[in-house]
C-alpha cells in the first residue's frame, strides 16, 4: 500500500486544491473570462478592418495574407515562450504581461504609418493574445480548487461571443459612423485601451501558489492560500 504523501509541499498543495469556492474565485473567472472575451475580440477586430487597411494602405491580397500571418506567428510564439517564462518568472508577472504587451501592440496599431509598422505591431499582439490563451488555462489549474476547475473552465469559455460581438458592434459602429482611414485607428486604439484596463483590474491577482510551493518558497505560499481562503 502506497504511503500518503506527508511533504510540506503535498500539504500546501491540498490545503490549495481543497478550498472552497469563494469571491477570490469568482474573481479569477470573471478576469480571465475577461481576457478570453479580449482574445475574441482581436480575432472578430482585425476581420472587420481588413476592408479599411486594403484601401488605407493600397494593400494587395499578397500583403493581406501578411497581416494575418503575422498575427498567427505571434500567436504561436506567445502560446510557446508563456510556459518557458512563467517558469522562471512567476505567474503573476506574465499574467500581466500579456494583456499589457497586447493592450500596448493594439493601442499602437493605431498610430501605424505603413504597412512594416503595422505587421510588426500585430506580430507582437499576437504574441500577447497567444501568452493571454495559455495564462488562461493555468489560471484555472493554479488558482481553482480541482473540483471547480471545469465549471470555472466553462465560465470563462462562455465569455468569448462576448467579445466577438462587443468587437463587432464597435467595429460596425465606428467604421459605419468616421471615415475609414480614421475609423480602423479608432477601433485598435478602443482595443487597446480595454486591454490595458483590464490589465489594470488585473494587477490584484497574487502570484500562484503552485509557482511559489515549486521555487521553494513555503511560507509564501502559505499567506497566499490562507488569503484565498479568507476570500
Amino acid at each position: 500500500m502506497r504511503e500518503p504523501d506527508t511533504t510540506p509541499e503535498a500539504g500546501l498543495l491540498d490545503q490549495l486544491s481543497t478550498l472552497r469556492w469563494n469571491r477570490f474565485h469568482t474573481l479569477v473567472v470573471l478576469l480571465f473570462g475577461l481576457g478570453w472575451a479580449l482574445d475574441a475580440f482581436e480575432v472578430t477586430l482585425i476581420g472587420n478592418v481588413l476592408g479599411a487597411l486594403r484601401a488605407h494602405f493600397h494593400l494587395g491580397s499578397n500583403a493581406m495574407s501578411f497581416i494575418l500571418a503575422a498575427w498567427f506567428a505571434g500567436l504561436m510564439i506567445g502560446a510557446s515562450g508563456f510556459g518557458i517564462l512563467s517558469d522562471r518568472y512567476g505567474r503573476r508577472r506574465i499574467f500581466l504581461a500579456s494583456l499589457v504587451l497586447y493592450g500596448v501592440a493594439t493601442l499602437a496599431t493605431a498610430f501605424a504609418p505603413n504597412l512594416t509598422a503595422l505587421l510588426l505591431l500585430r506580430l507582437i499582439a499576437g504574441i500577447g493574445v497567444g501568452a493571454e490563451y495559455s495564462a488562461i488555462n493555468a489560471a484555472i489549474a493554479e488558482l481553482v480548487p480541482s473540483r471547480s476547475r471545469g465549471r470555472a473552465a466553462a465560465i470563462v469559455l462562455n465569455f468569448w461571443p462576448i467579445g466577438s460581438l462587443v468587437a463587432a458592434l464597435l467595429s460596425w459602429l465606428v467604421l459605419s459612423t468616421l471615415p475609414a482611414d480614421v475609423g480602423w485607428r479608432v477601433v485598435f486604439a478602443l482595443g487597446g485601451v480595454i486591454a490595458l484596463s483590464a490589465a489594470w483590474f488585473r494587477r490584484h491577482l497574487p502570484e500562484s501558489p503552485r509557482w511559489l510551493i515549486q521555487a521553494g518558497r513555503h511560507d509564501d505560499a502559505q499567506v497566499i492560500i490562507a488569503g484565498i481562503a479568507a476570500g
